[in-house]
């Protein structure tokens, strides 16, 4: 008896071990989060495939409360039947016998506790998983959605341009074998050819800006939702800490370390100090009159890279025109956005990005807006006077 508890003792204690090393390897927050990434994934796929939404997770729950209860009975019918053939064991059997049947009824109950308490630990786990998994709703599929397209964009843009860079090449090169053989003349061609091609290494240079903020801004936007969606929440802000807003930040990476704030022009100048056109501490914006605010130094660094030009028309105005271009910086009275194209713009303001910001409390008369994301999304502002566009070199 005394090593039969012994034995018992020592099954709990490995187990014990083992569960702790378990739960320290694993946090369950990240796991529930991954899994939902994972079946947004799956739902988008399904949704570009089929058209329709098939993943249920009520069947899914059905199936596993099945697969528990068959298994659940077999156990009971199992467990029965032994104590019964135990039983009848013990009743017809001589009194040595039963001393020796003692040490298998022991080992009987034992696996029973174990048995049937491996049954509750398992609806334990499934039903508090179930419970604590997050729900994914339509508008996260949706942003899924357009997350996905505007990486296939993006990854499109690129492949444009290196098959223009190859071509550039191949052209390049044609044309100097051709000019190789040909007269005075020709050596002229040849000379404006070679101009020629210089021009084109510095507009390919020159597309990479675009391509650059696009991929900047829409890397601040992926951690933003990142963030919302694991409780991690941004919060829009003017600095103006007397009316509860939280203080704001310089770079990306240092609102990312500290309070997680922004604004619509706070993102603008983040990615232009990340590509090296500005300083910190060094933004641009148009104010409540539709005047341009910022430095003259500022303004003469984005210069280098950028034309700042004044429109005084609707961003939808400007699109009918054909004027309106990926990458715009459009400047509003007291507004800033930016454009991405076939209508979709990053857009950190209140209320102008549509399903980007939300309002959860008041202070002092001022509401507080926390982001679930900075796009890709529509925009209010579409109808609003822009007072100036910045538009980066590739884009004039």
């Amino acid at each position: 008896m005394k090593k039969t508890f012994i034995i018992i003792w020592i099954f709990f204690f490995i187990f014990y071990i083992l569960g702790i090393n378990h739960v320290n390897a694993i946090n369950v927050t990240d796991v529930l989060d991954s899994a939902k990434s994972f079946e947004i994934a799956g739902q988008v796929e399904i949704i570009e495939n089929d058209g329709n939404l098939q993943i249920d997770d009520g069947k899914l729950k059905q199936a596993s409360d099945t697969v528990y209860n068959i298994l659940l009975v077999i156990g009971i019918i199992a467990a029965v039947i032994t104590g019964l053939i135990i039983a009848i064991k013990f009743i017809l059997c001589s009194a040595n016998e039963k001393a020796e049947l003692k040490n298998t009824i022991i080992a009987y109950i034992i696996g029973c506790i174990i048995i049937f308490g491996a049954f509750g630990i398992w609806k334990i786990v499934v039903t508090s998983l179930n419970e604590a998994s997050p729900k994914i709703t339509e508008e996260e599929i949706r942003i899924a959605q357009e997350e996905k397209e505007e990486k296939n964009r993006i990854e499109e843009q690129k492949k444009k341009e290196q098959d223009k860079k190859e071509n550039g090449s191949a052209t390049d090169s044609n044309n100097s074998n051709d000019n190789s053989d040909t007269n005075e003349n020709s050596n002229n061609d040849s000379k404006n050819n070679t101009n020629s091609s210089k021009t084109d290494k510095v507009e390919n240079e020159d597309n990479k800006n675009v391509t650059t903020l696009l991929n900047t801004i829409a890397g601040y936007a992926q951690q933003i939702e990142k963030d919302y969606r694991a409780g991690r929440y941004w919060e829009y802000s003017n600095n103006k800490r007397g009316l509860g807003e939280k203080r704001t930040y310089n770079s990306f990476k240092d609102a990312l370390n500290g309070e997680r704030t922004t604004n619509c022009a706070r993102i603008v100048f983040w990615a232009f100090y990340d590509m090296g056109i500005t300083n910190q501490k060094e933004d641009i914006y148009s104010n409540s009159s539709g005047e341009l605010k910022a430095k003259e130094s500022t303004k003469n660094r984005i210069k280098k890279y950028a034309r700042i030009i004044r429109v005084n028309k609707t961003p939808n105005q400007l699109r009918s025109e054909g004027n309106l271009k990926p990458g715009d910086i459009c400047l509003y009275t007291s507004h800033t956005n930016i454009y991405i194209g076939n209508g979709k713009w990053y857009d950190a303001g209140r209320g102008s990005g549509i399903g980007n910001a939300y309002s959860y409390k008041s202070v002092n008369g001022n509401a507080i807006y926390r982001f679930k994301r900075v796009g890709p999304c529509n925009s209010s502002y579409v109808n609003h006077k822009a007072t100036y566009i910045i538009r980066l070199k590739d884009q004039t």
